[in-house]
């Protein structure tokens, strides 16, 4: 009998299976704060450094590029032109310099070649060009001129991206 007993103590040797990453990764997220483990910090500055990626993506868009900076600029022309603080003859004028610096077009016109994905709309473009046209050097109703900023804000919407905006 003593024979049996030696050959059961040789079974400690065996070491335990190892715990499942699943498991680990658990409770290095419980442990995060405590700063005893390495994958929870790992873990945690990854997810912060992936938050402040896009929230610099975000912030790019919309307040540093010149989509974005066009966008601001109609909407302050818009308070300002419901506010009256400008009249519609240099709201027109105002808007047509925003959408030339915005959209990748050397000049705003009837026969601009429009992109392939906006062809659907070249009757709705032609008239938002004669629309503005006659804001710029006729007087027009205030109606009018919330259409062609509404209109504005469609074409700054729709038109194609450039690869550095």
């Amino acid at each position: 009998m003593k024979e049996t007993i030696n050959t059961l103590e040789g079974i400690r040797d065996i070491t335990p299976p190892a715990i499942p990453w699943q498991i680990d990764w658990q409770c290095a997220w419980e442990n995060v704060f405590t700063g005893n483990n390495a994958p929870g910090v790992v873990l945690a500055s990854l997810f912060a450094l992936i938050a402040v990626v896009v929230l610099l993506r975000l912030g790019w868009q919309r307040y540093l590029s010149p989509r974005g900076r066009a966008r601001r600029r109609i909407i302050a022309l818009q308070r300002a032109h419901h506010a009256q603080t400008i009249d519609s003859h240099h709201t027109a004028f105002q808007l047509s310099h925003v959408l030339r610096e915005a959209l990748p077009v050397a000049q705003l016109s009837t026969q601009t070649p429009l992109p392939e994905k906006l062809h659907t709309h070249k009757t709705r473009w032609q008239a938002f060009i004669e629309h503005l046209s006659v804001a710029r050097y006729a007087r027009a109703e205030d109606e009018q001129v919330g259409e062609l900023l509404a209109d504005a804000q469609f074409w700054l919407a729709q038109w194609p991206h450039k690869q550095n905006d």
